[in-house]
């Protein structure tokens, strides 16, 4: 298992690589002066040509990512000029929220996507197999922004059960029940879209299953349909399943950036969309390189829990 682990480490030092290049590059190219746009139109020639300075901007593009390297590999991630301070004790105030979220929207993802899956590969055929497939397809295609906007609208303005953004309230929330309040809607947002994917492939896995040969020992031994499925049948189709959940979980990662602007959720992804509108590099490059990383280290997880899980490929 250690070997095992250490393989799929090594195989996605290159993915976060890859992302460090693409993603200074792009910065690189984007038009305009990012000094400027971080001093705004009405400074002056000398404060633009200090931060240029102090950014190195002029130095070329190979020796601003060497040395951009050669600081992360000392945890320095630089200085976010737009927020006055270190990219890093900015990215470490963020993360937490942009965790809750995800960790939120994964639940969500899986309990509905597991639950609506089994149900329609029980039922194959049935009308409840065709309305839950008809719902799935329905997921899977909508946005999950149009999805958020529809839920604030709905739930927040018309119905106002819920909040229709933030963390905590305005006026002195902050406690456990007001942050779960908060985050009942972008959760949902974020993980029904991957919900619908991951219901897609537990029907296909359980109406394989429930095809084998065992299934059909079990039922013949008298054991109800409920203990059959929940017992026997849904843990081989669960363990198939490992490698959809690691990418539905890098999903919910990536796509908190979009759901955190929609409801204003103080996370990662809404401190991305504001330094690339200030062209603030570093933030920029440090933040999308640590959902880089939690991106390669979900999958990395889900494979290390498919390969316990199931026997025959630990040979």
């Amino acid at each position: 298992m250690t070997a095992y682990i250490l393989k799929r480490l090594l195989f996605g030092v290159p993915v976060v690589f890859g992302v460090s290049v693409l993603v200074f590059l792009l910065m690189a190219m984007v038009p305009g002066d990012p000094a400027l746009a971080l001093l705004g139109p009405y400074a002056t020639d000398d404060n633009v040509r200090q931060l240029r300075e102090q950014m190195a901007l002029d130095a070329p593009l190979w020796e601003r990512y060497g040395t951009w390297i050669a600081n992360l590999a000392r945890g320095d991630f630089g200085y976010a000029y737009s927020l006055e301070r270190p990219v890093a004790e900015e990215l470490g105030e963020r993360a937490g929220a942009t965790l809750l979220l995800a960790g939120a929207a994964f639940l969500v993802c899986v309990l509905l996507g597991t639950a609506v899956g089994v149900a329609a590969a029980a039922r194959q055929y049935s009308w409840t197999d065709r309305l839950l497939s008809l719902g799935v397809m329905v997921g899977i295609s909508t946005p999950a922004f149009w999805l958020g906007l529809l839920f604030i609208v709905v739930f927040a303005v018309q119905l106002r059960w819920l909040p229709s953004g933030g963390m905590v309230s305005i006026d002195g929330g902050g406690s456990l029940p007001d942050i779960a309040r908060h985050l009942v809607l972008p959760a949902l947002t974020l993980g029904f879209v991957a919900a619908a994917v991951v219901a897609r492939f537990v029907r296909t896995q359980m109406l394989e299953v429930l095809r084998q040969d065992y299934i059909r020992t079990a039922r013949a031994k008298g054991i109800s349909e409920a203990r059959v499925i929940v017992r026997h049948a849904l843990r081989s189709g669960i363990v198939a399943t490992m490698p959809v959940l690691g990418l539905q979980a890098g999903f919910v990662i990536g796509g908190a950036v979009y759901v955190e602007t929609i409801f204003q959720w103080p996370g990662l992804g809404r401190m991305l969309v504001n330094a690339i509108s200030q062209r603030d590099l570093l933030l920029v490059q440090g933040g999308v390189l640590v959902v880089a990383v939690a991106y390669v280290f979900v999958n990395l997880l889900a494979d290390v829990i498919q390969h316990a899980l199931d026997p025959r490929l630990k040979r």
